[in-house]
């Protein structure tokens, strides 16, 4: 019959992804963390965007031995779409085969090292949008435990815990 479920609720497993808790998780920079050193042969810009990375609240929760290659991927692809981008503005038309003119070959890997870059920008929440799908509010430990003190009355005040996540501070809410 439509509707109908086929088993009994307590004998059905939810098969959907699950969804992050209610609540807000706030990650606070551990200072006492050094930064990496930059793979070498980087340009400027990627050597910048390294460093603003590690120096940002989101470097807490990189695992050094199994996100590093990424990493240094994200920072390659950074360097190489900044070394390549400005010969593709420069000559965006070329030659082809037949004396037409055809896009620059080289757009193609400006293209392909921006998609991969976006990739990773997601994959370690190093965008608004996905910090929020990962359930992350990057913030100071004190303004977040100020505003939790003003909005909670005394009753609700045991609903706030503080762990300590790879080296970083976490703060959970729920309500």
């Amino acid at each position: 019959m439509a509707g109908k479920p086929q088993k009994l609720a307590s004998l059905r497993i939810d098969q959907r992804p699950q969804r992050a808790r209610s609540g807000t998780s706030a990650v606070v920079r551990d200072t006492s963390r050094p930064i990496p050193i930059p793979p070498a042969g980087l340009r400027k810009s990627a050597k910048d965007a390294w460093l603003a990375f590690w120096r940002s609240p989101m470097a807490t929760l990189v695992q050094d031995e199994s996100d590093m290659d990424a990493l240094r991927d994200w920072a390659f692809c950074i360097s190489e779409r900044d070394r390549i981008q400005p010969l593709v503005r420069k000559t965006p038309l070329v030659p082809g085969s037949m004396g037409q003119m055809v896009l620059n070959p080289l757009a193609a890997l400006v293209k392909d090292y921006t998609r991969r870059i976006d990739r990773y920008r997601e994959q370690f929440g190093m965008t608004p949008l996905s910090r929020m799908r990962l359930g992350i509010a990057v913030g100071e430990a004190h303004d977040v435990l100020s505003d939790l003190a003003a909005s909670l009355g005394p009753d609700e005040a045991e609903t706030v815990q503080l762990d300590d996540f790879d080296g970083a501070t976490v703060i959970e809410v729920s309500s």
